[in-house]
């Protein structure tokens, strides 16, 4: 009994600019995370705008009134806090992590609430009797580095004692820009995922117009049931942002590569960025 309804993925685009537009009237530190997502260090317009829930809810007003669209934010003194704060405070919120709280509010939070512990991670954490960021504070150091592998360990023992120097970067060169998604269940049916490769590539098509891109290489991901990850690539003789270029590139890197015992990720990445 669904309706389905075809996205308009360009009139997304071009929302996503005007609000973008806004942010960087505000601060010219605006680091895009995706179309609807930003970070912004606004401590050099403190002295002219206010503090930092001062400008965040001066923001979420004028997005409302100029675009009829609602801002979740979070305000706080490192990325990773801000984007937890934000995801906490949707659907239309604002919340803010006070200077001197941060592991107040961090610690009891599930595990799964920090970048990179995804559910391989937490299983082995599950195994350690981790459950929340301050159970995984808690754990030595060199405990996690012997569990997760040197990076994963050391980065998420930083990340539970709010040990986040990042700075906002407005002018970090993008890469690459892909979509993935981790399935409910794994998949094996070939003709749905094929469907899943043209919709992701439609995402992966509006992202690169927003951000004036074209791409040369188109590149498949799958995670099969084992965790297991493949990758496979192929270069375009002319770059492109047309979706049904993309997606036929993608679904051809598909029906060539083994489905084995199910999918567990699909993503779909173009890659090899140039100024359109």
């Amino acid at each position: 009994g669904a309706e389905f309804v075809s996205p308009r993925l360009d009139v997304y685009a071009s929302v996503s600019e005007q609000v973008m537009a806004i942010l960087k009237e505000a601060t010219p530190l605006v680091e895009p995370l995706s179309l609807d997502e930003a970070f912004l260090d606004v401590r050099g317009a403190q002295r002219l705008l206010g503090t930092g829930p001062e400008i965040a809810a001066a923001l979420r007003t004028r997005i409302r009134a100029e675009l009829a669209l609602t801002a979740s934010v979070g305000v706080a003194g490192t990325k990773m806090l801000a984007k937890i704060a934000s995801d906490l405070s949707k659907p239309d919120g604002l919340l803010v992590v006070e200077p001197g709280t941060e592991l107040a509010f961090l610690h009891p939070l599930p595990v799964s609430r920090l970048w990179g512990v995804g559910p391989k991670t937490r299983a082995k954490l599950d195994r350690l009797g981790v459950g929340t960021v301050g159970e995984l504070a808690a754990v030595p150091e060199d405990t996690l580095v012997r569990a997760l592998g040197d990076a994963n360990g050391r980065h998420l023992h930083r990340l539970a004692n709010n040990d986040d120097d990042r700075p906002v970067e407005p002018e970090r060169a993008v890469k690459s820009i892909g979509h993935e998604e981790t399935f409910a269940h794994d998949r094996s049916d070939r003709a749905g995922l094929a469907r899943d490769v043209i919709r992701m590539s439609d995402l992966v098509a509006a992202r690169l117009r927003a951000s004036q891109k074209v791409a040369r290489t188109v590149q498949l991901k799958l995670r099969y049931t084992d965790f297991s990850t493949i990758t496979r690539a192929h270069t375009l003789p002319t770059p492109t942002d047309l979706a049904a270029t993309i997606a036929g590139e993608a679904n051809g890197l598909l029906e060539a590569a083994e489905l084995r015992d199910g999918i567990r990720l699909l993503g779909v990445t173009a890659m090899g960025l140039e100024e359109a």
